[in-house]
Order: structure tokens, then sequence, then C-alpha cells
């Protein structure tokens, strides 16, 4: 099937594609930048793996992979195996399809949820997690690995007042994903797929080393 025309004028739309990977919930987006996305979400848990290079082959449709001009990832926090998965399928792809590829944090992608400046969390382990401080994609703080009561005192501390969101783990916002490579391309950034690393995490930092 041929894709839908790209626009009236017969100007060319720039068509981009997310894969929101982080966790046990897949989400998918696609659309011309600027304009309302198409977007899926998919719980497939355990059989992801099984599912996903199918399921996005087909949710791509009516358009074809070469109509692509930018590609959008998860880079992390989250879960080893998906977020390989994704991060693997993408640098595959904008390889293949010589396009740009937005590797993105995963914290920050969250962020376009929220009007103010929030601090963004995920599930690191026993009695750790991945924190990060961002506004609408601005990094306020990175992301890393915290235990839970050196991030606490550094919401505690934050020179302004700060939302506090913690359950960004079961959601996969791909539009939001795609907003933000979205702007990034319209400010001129092209980055090469190869640029495109994980975020896994560091060591833990202790409350007492915290710089605010």
């Amino acid at each position: 099937m041929e894709p839908p025309a790209s626009g009236g004028t017969g100007a060319h739309m720039t068509l981009g594609l997310a894969l929101h990977t982080a966790g046990a919930t897949v989400g998918l987006a696609v659309g011309q930048i600027g304009e309302p996305y198409r977007v899926e979400q998919y719980a497939w848990g355990w059989d992801t793996n099984r599912h996903f290079h199918a399921q996005l082959a087909q949710f791509l449709q009516p358009y074809r992979w070469a109509d692509l001009d930018l590609l959008a990832v998860t880079r992390g926090p989250g879960s080893f195996t998906t977020l390989r998965l994704g991060l693997v399928t993408a640098r595959i792809l904008a390889q293949e399809l010589h396009i740009p590829l937005f590797a993105l944090s995963t914290l920050g992608v969250a962020s376009f949820a929220y009007s103010e400046p929030v601090a963004l969390s995920w599930p690191a382990g026993t009695d750790l997690i991945y924190g990060g401080i961002y506004h609408r994609g601005y990094v306020q703080h990175p992301d890393q690995v915290f235990t839970l009561a050196a991030w606490q005192e550094l919401i505690k501390n934050w020179p302004e007042p700060v939302q506090v969101a913690e359950d960004i783990h079961t959601q996969a916002p791909a539009d939001q994903l795609l907003h933000w490579a979205g702007q990034l391309w319209v400010n001129g950034e092209r980055p090469h797929w190869s640029a495109a690393q994980p975020f896994y995490g560091r060591s833990p930092v202790d409350a007492v080393g915290l710089q605010v």
C-alpha cells in the first residue's frame, strides 16, 4: 500500500517513528512532525521479543520504511532486555535508511506530561532508583542511580519546587518521545545512529556526596 500524500501543496513533510521500549509495556508512535501522531501500546511482558518486530512492521503501515525521516528510541533507564531490543532495532533501521536517530532519556520523555519541573524516578533494584529532574525535556539534574534516601534528600534540598513522579515505569508514552525528537529535529539536530547508546546506570550515589 502506498503512503498517504504528504500534503496538499506538495511540500515534503517530516515523518518520524518512535519506539518506547523501556519497560514491560511497549509504545509506538508514527506521524508527521507537528501533526497528531498515531500511537499504540502493547503489554507483552516477557513475550516482547517474540512480538515486537512483526508488530512494528504492521504498525508502520501504510507508510514504508523508506518514507521515514527520523527515528526516536528510549535509551534508558529501564529494563535491560527491552532497552536493548529497541536500541538495536532503531540503530539498524537508522543505519540502513541513512536517517538520524534520537536516543532520549526515558525520564526526560515522561517530563513532557508536566508543565512544571518534575523529579522522575524508575526502579533500579532493592532500595535503589534511577532519578532525574527535567522541565519538559530540559535537564536540570541528569539521570543517575540513587539510594532512596539520597533521592529524597535531593528533592528536599532542590532550590525550587518540583513535582514528583514515581509511576512512570508503568507507562510508554511514545507520542511524547516523538514530540521531543521532533523539537530537536526542528532545532537542527541530526544525531548519527552510532551515537545512540543505552543508559544502564552507574554506581549508587551516597546522600552525603550529593551536589545540588
